[in-house]
């Protein structure tokens, strides 16, 4: 696995307005998938054996938390081209 050096984020800062594309090829703004209230971001990589065992409870809390208002988007890190699973 590669390191990649980041830095410190300070809490309440804006997330910035990226537009990403699913596997089928459509853009989406992130800023246009968030919701009034709070937002869980998840960086995920679907051949990760730690994605893989968290894979059903992190669904089922998004779908829980989607009553009270908490939005879950998924960002999957996988290059569709040499990982489509």
């Amino acid at each position: 696995m590669a390191t990649t050096p980041t830095t410190p984020t300070s809490y309440g800062t804006p997330i910035p307005d990226v537009t990403l594309e699913d596997a089928d090829g459509v853009a989406h703004r992130l800023h246009d998938l968030l919701g009034d209230g709070p937002t869980l971001l998840a960086v995920v990589c679907n051949h990760c054996p730690y994605v893989q065992h968290i894979e059903r409870a992190l669904g089922e809390l998004a779908a829980a938390a989607r009553g009270r208002g908490l939005t879950t988007i998924a960002v999957v890190s996988n290059d569709v081209t040499t990982h489509p699973e």
